[in-house]
């Protein structure tokens, strides 16, 4: 995104604030639609939030494959692979489950705080660490590691809020926030207009 164009327009700027409008205005809809409990318009399985959080990570995911096919399979390919399973997550709650079948093994009760039924977040987190240093390598621009660490700084207070139960609103804020910084970063590295032969 730090290429200067002969026009004056930097097409990776306004793909990117045309993306960011469109995640604003459909949540200003939604929150439209239900003013009188907006916590319902991010949080919950059926929420717009959830619906749009899974969107974010099919682009991720379609966006990676576009890097792969220009630049190179690795490791683009492996980002594909780790955000088409996170937007599975996000539709079919694929941790929740686990976290559930933790419970009912270890015969513990939903509501006590123990480490191990966190477990499925934990491994996840870690997974998205490494993700994150994998992809500190292949973003070069200085805008694009920015919104990385942007990005990782939101999904980490997400995490801790999730681990902790301090609200979930907080927790899906920062989740979504992640990844649109991380679908901007994304946005300034697949070849736009002309440049896209």
């Amino acid at each position: 995104m730090d290429k200067v164009y002969t026009a004056g327009v930097n097409p990776h700027r306004v793909a990117v604030l045309a993306y960011v409008a469109t995640c604003l205005c459909i949540l200003f809809g939604a929150y439209l639609a239900r003013p009188d409990y907006p916590v319902l318009v991010i949080c919950g399985e059926s929420s717009m939030g959830t619906w749009l959080s899974g969107m974010m990570l099919v682009t991720l995911a379609v966006l990676s494959m576009l890097l792969a096919m220009q630049r190179r399979i690795f490791p683009w390919v492996l980002f594909t692979l780790f955000f088409t399973v996170l937007s599975l997550d996000e539709r079919f709650m694929f941790h929740e489950y686990f976290k559930e079948r933790l419970l009912i093994a270890l015969r513990m009760k939903p509501h006590s705080w123990q480490v191990i039924c966190e477990l499925p977040v934990m491994i996840g987190s870690v997974i998205g660490a490494g993700a994150a240093a994998l992809l500190w390598k292949n973003i070069r621009s200085r805008s694009g590691r920015v919104l990385l660490s942007m990005a990782v700084a939101c999904g980490t207070g997400s995490v801790v809020i999730d681990i902790l139960c301090c609200g979930v609103l907080w927790e899906d804020s920062l989740k979504l926030i992640a990844e649109m910084c991380l679908v901007s970063a994304f946005i300034g590295m697949v070849p736009l207009s002309k440049e896209f032969t």
